[in-house]
């Protein structure tokens, strides 16, 4: 057994192993520390990386894949986000012109719980009104260029 486990890892990791090659229970003992501390290590690179991004020019839907392939991630490594907990991330990083998207999430999850792929319907639907408000111009004519 020890043998398979010594032969399945890349070869960096050889040399942390030498040392423990007593029994297999304590390799894989010593591939579970090492592997998790780099979970954990990446749970907090990924945590960064939540709060760091901004939707900038992307796209509502290119936004929220990228914030909820973080989210994704975070899982994978053991350490599951709540809907709540990615939203808020996803909010975070819209910035200035989502004020109203803002304030209407916090209002519908005050009354309940809101989940991702319903954010996302409203995170889709504020881009969209968003957009047609921004093509249709309004025109004002002052009264001096009307008598004119």
């Amino acid at each position: 057994i020890i043998g398979g486990l010594l032969s399945s890892v890349i070869e960096e990791v050889l040399p942390q192993l030498i040392r423990c090659t007593t029994t297999a229970s304590e390799l894989w003992k010593s591939l579970q520390i090492m592997f998790s501390a780099q979970h954990k290590g990446n749970a907090i690179q990924i945590r960064t990386q939540l709060s760091n991004t901004r939707k900038g020019d992307m796209t509502a839907a290119e936004y929220y894949q990228k914030m909820t392939g973080f989210a994704d991630t975070m899982a994978n490594i053991g350490q599951p986000m709540t809907d709540e907990e990615a939203i808020g991330y996803i909010l975070a990083g819209l910035g200035p012109g989502h004020g109203d998207l803002f304030t209407a999430i916090t209002i519908v999850s005050n009354e309940r719980t809101i989940t991702l792929p319903e954010f996302y319907s409203y995170l889709i639907a504020h881009e969209a009104q968003a957009s047609s408000m921004g093509s249709t111009p309004v025109e004002f004519a002052s009264s001096a260029n009307t008598a004119t």
